[in-house]
């Protein structure tokens, strides 16, 4: 059986009581459920916060952690950390005083999560081309007068145990 429609047709939204409204509200759960919104530190003020969404770790990203963990390379605490916030972020978005989320990217309406790449690079004031490790160590780091990116590592490993907690079902705690 095949339904036809004509121009002139009206399509009504599904009641929340049916089947597919059921599917809707279930999957709507299920996106919130697989990401967390966490606050960027020192990046709040009266207005509002910055916030930097993530989904749950895979296990790949995990594998790809332990790998830069046990490497010989000199910043592996701090890289394994920024990787792993790199691999699951979804992308950055501020929440004003009322909880309201906001685009970072004055080319895109309120509620847009600006996704971690060339264009937040650019918003950022850094190459287009940098990679996400950098994108996050500029993210959670400060700015010296000069404009220069000081690193503040220990926000991009608090974070990142942050995340991790989340993903093992511990979100009592997690200060945000």
């Amino acid at each position: 059986m095949s339904e036809t429609f004509s121009e002139g047709d009206v399509l009504t939204p599904a009641p929340a009581s049916s089947i597919i409204g059921n599917f809707r509200r279930l999957h709507a759960k299920q996106i919130e459920d697989s990401t967390i919104d966490l606050l960027v530190p020192g990046m709040t003020d009266e207005t509002g916060g910055l916030y930097a969404r993530f989904r749950k770790p895979s296990s790949e990203s995990l594998t790809a952690f332990e790998k830069r963990i046990e490497s010989k390379e000199k910043d592996r605490i701090v890289v394994a950390n920024a990787d792993a916030l790199a691999r699951n972020a979804v992308g950055l978005l501020w929440k004003d005083a009322d909880g309201v989320e906001r685009s970072i990217d004055p080319d895109f309406e309120d509620g847009y999560v600006t996704p971690f790449g060339p264009r937040l690079a650019m918003l950022l004031d850094l190459p287009w081309s940098s990679s996400a490790v950098a994108l996050i160590r500029a993210i959670y780091g400060a700015r010296d007068e000069d404009g220069q990116v000081v690193h503040i590592d220990m926000n991009v490993i608090t974070t990142a145990g942050k995340l991790m907690q989340w993903a093992q079902g511990d979100s009592d705690d997690l200060g945000n």
